[in-house]
């Protein structure tokens, strides 16, 4: 079956700060009391004050002004760096198992899988760059690609 890994990604691309505060608050419940992870109950009260924290911001944005954007966005620094450390905690408790991990309230992973050959880049296009000796090159996204690599030469490349 293989090892489980958590999810510990809480960048508010992925959770805006109401989503944040939902899931700590389903993170916190899923903690408390449950008797695999009774060694980290003191961090988990510790967590639980963190996200009260955030959601008393939270609830004074609609009449706040800069310095409370400021003081919230620091709250929601602190509890993403802390939930870092509860998920290292649950993830290190667990070994792994995912049924274990899974009751912690954390989302797991996703468990890679081979995706084979990837397509060629469609639509790229060249165009001279608006400095000497420069060009712009643009493609379409291939989907799965982690990165590209682009190669050049001078002449004609010789047809295989």
């Amino acid at each position: 079956m293989g090892k489980s890994y958590l999810s510990i990604n809480f960048s508010s691309n992925i959770y805006p700060d109401k989503d944040l505060f939902v899931k700590t608050n389903t993170i916190v419940e899923s903690l408390t009391g449950n008797r695999i992870y009774t060694s980290i109950a003191d961090d988990v009260t510790i967590l639980k004050t963190k996200n009260d924290l955030l959601g008393s911001f939270l609830s004074r944005m609609a009449t706040g002004n800069k310095q409370l954007t400021a003081e919230k966005n620091v709250a929601r620094k602190d509890l993403e760096d802390y939930l870092h450390v509860i998920g290292a905690r649950v993830q290190d408790i667990s070994a792994g198992n995912e049924v274990l991990l899974l009751s912690s309230g954390f989302d797991l992973r996703r468990k890679p899988t081979p995706v084979g050959m990837l397509d060629m880049p469609a639509k790229v296009t060249v165009t001279q760059g608006k400095q000497s000796a420069t060009l712009n090159v643009t493609w379409e996204v291939v989907l799965n690609a982690y990165n590209y690599v682009l190669r050049y030469t001078i002449g004609a490349v010789p047809e295989n």
